[in-house]
């Protein structure tokens, strides 16, 4: 990899300067989060992560992201109660949540926005579909 390939890659993983949003990406599992940080940094975002809920409760206080990006299941804390306790939180509640979620039943779905999401996607998902889902949230 060349100098020049080097530095792209390096600035991509800033963010883009123009950036459409801060999202901060809550996955337990490394090779989504890692997948869901290039992507949507490739989209024009600036990304975090965090790999439980705990973690990205104090990332999201610390960071004010305009969107939060959780899985359900997660150790330490799950996707629903960090969307309560991020919705509790005057700091953070007027962020997006999106959930998503292996759980796909109409019951999973109708928890997630009782507890303050304001989508939920079932996995598995098609990339260019929630980058576009991401978009109209952030509107």
């Amino acid at each position: 990899m060349g100098s020049d390939e080097l530095r792209s890659s390096s600035e991509a993983s800033r963010g883009a300067p123009d950036a459409e949003g801060t999202v901060l990406v809550v996955d337990d599992d490394p090779f989504l989060l890692r997948l869901l940080e290039i992507e949507l940094e490739a989209a024009g975002y600036r990304v975090r992560v965090a790999n439980d809920g705990a973690r990205a409760l104090e990332l999201a206080v610390e960071v004010l992201p305009d969107l939060v990006l959780v899985d359900v299941m997660m150790p330490t804390m799950d996707g629903l109660e960090l969307t309560r306790r991020l919705r509790q939180d005057p700091r953070t509640a007027s962020a997006r949540v999106m959930i998503l979620s292996a759980r796909g039943q109409a019951a999973d779905r109708s928890l997630g926005f009782e507890v303050g999401a304001d989508e939920y996607v079932v996995k598995p998902f098609e990339t260019p579909l929630l980058i576009d889902r991401i978009r109209d949230l952030l509107r």
